[in-house]
């Protein structure tokens, strides 16, 4: 199994993409938690999130990767509301939910639903999965009577590949991993959300299940027009699934662009780090593609460094990205980078060319082994089947 590629006009960043009103529009937002040493004392500010900007259009994927810690999950809550941000703007479907509290948030939410990491965590594990299916629909009263709650609750646990017959009496201790994930994707797709915000929702999954999750949440969206932020660390799986990737670093957008473009071409040192601190396998010469790790330990997001927050292991360096805080900039369409000094430019006075600059970090063109997968779908239950890329 393979799990197919988005086919909006999103994709390739093109113009129809751009002319679409976004469904999601995330505008600036900064989300910042206050620490408490003992007594209760300030002891000050973790800057998870700062600045961020992006959109989702109708019928899209959006990608999330960044390493842990770098806030991703903290702007997906940031985007429920689940803490409200503490500035900017998250407007979905023409409101801003930032200024929306109570019952009119709380129906606003009805088009937007999680899928969380660790399935059973997600689930209560005394209820039985047609109790767990039903929830969503009794918080918000629909649904209607008990008889056509009861067939609702049959239609959405088959959609999501599970027999009502056998497993609407089940507890989610009688299920795999694997299967309570389906569970929590049927109570995402209950009240017919918009979009389903993804948070590392395979990460704790074996190979061979999270192929099948990956290809039921691409059913789901052809059949239901989902879009999805999808959120993971996995660098070979975002490229499958997603239209366009973002990548943050330390709190914020270091890179966002379309798929092809930005795995192909990435534009931001960190960027680079991240493709190449993957292994791999060369097939025609039999050799092994080590990571290459960044030298350097990772700044704190309680005290983010001047400037550009990569400043600190970035190569290419200069005694500008410690004085100006980098913004994105478009360098190719729907392609935009934060960063003073992006890799299609030389190397500050090593009069480098522009592809030797790609390749600064390791020596080899970024590119991330496995991650050209087989397009064509395959019968549920396959693992996907990749085509590994030479260094």
């Amino acid at each position: 199994m393979t799990t197919t590629p988005m086919t909006t006009a999103a994709a390739n960043g093109g113009p129809a993409a751009r002319q679409q009103a976004p469904l999601l529009s995330v505008r600036n937002v900064v989300q910042e938690f206050e620490t408490r040493r003992a007594g209760g004392i300030k002891g000050g500010i973790v800057h998870a999130v700062s600045n961020v900007s992006f959109d989702v259009l109708p019928g899209e994927t959006v990608g999330v990767v960044g390493e842990t810690g770098s806030g991703k999950s903290t702007l997906a809550r940031s985007v429920i509301q689940a803490p409200p941000p503490k500035s900017g703007q998250v407007i979905f479907e023409g409101v801003d939910l930032c200024t929306l509290k109570g019952s009119k948030l709380k129906q606003a939410r009805r088009q937007m639903q999680m899928v969380y990491q660790d399935p059973f965590g997600s689930l209560n594990p005394r209820w039985r999965i047609e109790d767990l299916v039903a929830e969503p629909m009794l918080g918000y009263r629909i649904g209607g009577g008990r008889e056509s709650r009861d067939k609702r609750i049959s239609e959405l646990l088959d959609l999501v590949g599970l027999d009502p017959s056998i497993y609407r009496r089940r507890r989610p201790i009688e299920l795999s991993g694997g299967q309570c994930q389906r569970v929590a994707i049927a109570r995402a797709i209950a009240l017919n959300p918009a979009l389903i915000i993804c948070d590392e929702a395979v990460s704790s999954l074996d190979v061979l299940i999270q192929a099948q999750v990956l290809n039921l949440f691409e059913k789901l969206r052809r059949e239901l027009n989902l879009s999805y932020l999808f959120i993971a660390h996995d660098l070979s799986l975002v490229k499958q699934v997603s239209d366009r990737v973002a990548v943050m670093h330390l709190g914020q957008l270091a890179e966002i662009g379309p798929v092809e473009s930005l795995y192909a071409r990435p534009l931001h040192p960190y960027t680079a780090a991240l493709l190449n601190s993957v292994p791999g396998f060369d097939p025609q010469t039999g050799q092994a593609r080590k990571p290459v790790p960044l030298k350097g330990e990772p700044p704190s997001p309680l005290d983010p460094p001047s400037g550009c927050r990569f400043r600190t292991r970035c190569p290419r360096a200069q005694e500008t990205c410690a004085l100006v805080e980098p913004r994105l900039r478009e360098r190719s369409p729907g392609h935009e980078v934060a960063c003073h000094f992006p890799l299609d430019e030389p190397a500050p006075g090593s009069g480098e060319a522009p592809a030797a600059a790609a390749a600064v970090l390791s020596g080899e063109p970024a590119s991330v082994p496995g991650a050209d997968a087989d397009r064509a779908a395959k019968p549920d239950g396959q693992p996907p089947t990749l085509t590994r890329t030479a260094p």
